[in-house]
């Protein structure tokens, strides 16, 4: 299966915001009402989420789904010294 760039600009998002919040992809999952592997797929670009799924995700990572969405294409930044595990962007808060 090939993986687009815009579902893995969205995994990169998802897990640069819950990489802020300090979560695993297990707590991440819990919060969403997802299971860890979904995660793990949704991270990866290998999942194509529905809006409904996106919803689900900026909820549990206390943030918009516009401020979801705005993490692609940002540059990377990271989340602690020497970590360029995460993209940029603000969080609602």
């Amino acid at each position: 299966m090939k993986v687009s760039a815009i579902t893995l600009e969205f995994g990169a998002s998802v897990k640069g915001l819950r990489q802020r919040l300090g979560l695993s992809q297990e707590a991440l999952a819990k919060r969403a009402g997802l299971h860890r592997t979904y995660i793990v797929e949704v991270e990866g670009g290998g999942r194509n989420v529905t809006l409904k799924t996106m919803e689900r995700l900026a909820r549990a990572l206390e943030v918009s789904i516009a401020t979801l969405l705005m993490q692609i294409g940002a540059p990377m930044l990271p989340t602690e010294p020497g970590n360029r595990a995460s993209t940029a962007g603000k969080l609602d808060n």
